[in-house]
């Protein structure tokens, strides 16, 4: 495992832990952040069962999908190769899956450790894990900082994530029959592409009447519980709990006019279809051809921890 971690971190190997979740921890390098996953054992992690092989394979293959619609996503394609028919930046991008065995490398569990003793992580201290454990490495791009804990400056910055999530998701419906079905806040990064100084203004057992497990059921109910069967209303509904967030949760001025126009978006989403359908919404009319210096560019996680 040292060695695939020195593969994408270099020979200093400095990371920082970033983030965890139930089946495995995500750590940041240089330009890069490497979500590592136990996989195929029989050991639990976590108190769960660990992926197999065979979900591992599925995940890798998404990722890798969602990579190919980045209009960069393919850096080894030749320049003759056509473009893809549809495609867009806003899903992060895959630098390399890899599967390496042995125990937790050391870079990784001093991170490990100065995130416990900062936060107090709610995993098992992965030096504890057998020693011939196998883990899947998905290095991706660093995507900034997710909208749960990013600052908006402003209504324009707050439509701009809607627009360019909808977008996103628009885009993989039509080239893929995408659905994300696991869009929270969390899994929503944003990073400053531009700013301009000048023009800078000052899951289905979660508690009723909140936002993101209220989305869970309404995802089951839009499916009839077939997930194995395309349904992208499920990407409309998280747009709706996206609009929510922003509503409920994030603090950025806005006129009262403004707040009104995300408020009547989150209803209208509620009702569409698909992304594709939400796209043409009247809150996005003239954004497509308007610059906003000061808006940030958003990205998805293709997939949750």
């Amino acid at each position: 495992m040292r060695d695939a971690i020195k593969r994408f971190t270099g020979e200093a190997g400095t990371v920082k832990k970033i983030g965890e979740g139930t089946y495995g921890e995500a750590f940041k390098g240089e330009g890069i952040v490497l979500k590592i996953v136990p996989m195929g054992g029989a050991a639990l992690i976590n108190g769960e069962p660990q992926i197999g092989p065979a979900q591992i394979k599925a995940e890798a293959a998404i990722a890798k999908r969602l990579t190919a619609l980045r209009a960069d996503g393919d850096e080894n394609a030749s320049a003759s190769t056509a473009a893809p028919t549809n495609f867009t930046q806003g899903f992060i991008r895959t630098e390399a899956v890899a599967v390496c065995r042995g125990p937790y490398a050391p870079s990784l569990l001093d991170a490990w450790t100065a995130y416990d003793e900062l936060r107090t992580s709610e995993n098992e201290n992965p030096a504890n894990f057998d020693p011939e454990q196998l883990y899947v490495v998905f290095a991706c791009d660093d995507g900034g900082v997710d909208l749960e804990r990013v600052k908006l400056r402003s209504y324009a910055e707050a439509r701009s994530t809607l627009l360019q999530v909808t977008v996103a998701l628009a885009v993989a419906e039509e080239a893929m029959r995408f659905e994300h079905r696991d869009l929270h806040w969390g899994n929503v990064l944003l990073d400053v592409a531009f700013c301009d100084l000048g023009q800078d203004p000052e899951l289905f057992e979660g508690p009723s009447g909140h936002c993101q497990s209220d989305t869970y059921r309404r995802m089951r109910k839009a499916t009839k519980g077939r997930w194995e069967e395309h349904c992208p209303k499920t990407n409309a509904l998280w747009l709706h709990y996206l609009a929510d967030c922003l509503l409920a949760q994030k603090e950025f001025p806005a006129a009262a006019e403004e707040r009104a126009a995300i408020k009547a978006f989150k209803k209208r989403a509620f009702g569409y279809k698909s992304a594709a359908e939400a796209l043409w919404d009247d809150m996005f009319v003239g954004v497509f051809t308007t610059s906003h210096a000061n808006c940030g560019v958003v990205k998805i996680k293709e997939e949750p921890l």
